[in-house]
């Protein structure tokens, strides 16, 4: 696994990374993780100069970012690990990237401040809404499984 270029750059994707990670927090009795899907967006979301989100990533098509989400999640149930994808990370916010946050100034960031309000909805209809359809059946066993194991229904 590497920091911000998991999803989208590695075609195949590290599993073994996730496995020996989930395994590790089964032995210690953890049931959930987070994992950060585009941190510093320096391969997901593809961003264009204006701002406009255009796709998943610049790098691999949608359809892999997506099987590799999937690929993660199943990685995880598979140890009763409930897996939270977090989208952002705190990098988006920081003015300058160097030493002193081990980034040694190899990321583009400026590309990815100028994803404004205005261009939200670029990212809600290019990335954030291929995502959740392309893994609702995934999502959704998940939380008929979980709902099951409670005993209880569970309310969204």
């Amino acid at each position: 696994a590497g920091f911000s270029a998991d999803f989208g750059w590695y075609d195949p994707l590290n599993i073994e990374a996730y496995r020996n990670h989930f395994s590790r927090l089964e032995q210690v009795g953890a049931n959930s993780a987070r994992v950060w899907l585009h941190t510093t967006a320096q391969v997901t979301p593809d961003i264009d100069p204006s701002g406009t989100v255009l796709s998943l990533s610049h790098i691999s098509s949608d359809e892999v970012v997506i099987d590799q989400l999937r690929s993660v999640l199943d990685e995880a149930w598979a140890r009763g690990i409930v897996v939270t994808y977090s989208l952002f990370s705190f990098d988006m916010f920081c003015d300058s990237f160097g030493d002193d946050f081990g980034y040694n100034n190899y990321l583009d960031i400026e590309r990815h401040k100028i994803m404004v309000e205005e261009n939200y909805q670029s990212y809600i209809d290019n990335a954030l809404k291929p995502i959740v359809n392309g893994l609702k059946i995934t999502l959704g066993y998940l939380l008929m499984r979980y709902s099951t194991s409670l005993k209880a229904p569970l309310e969204i």
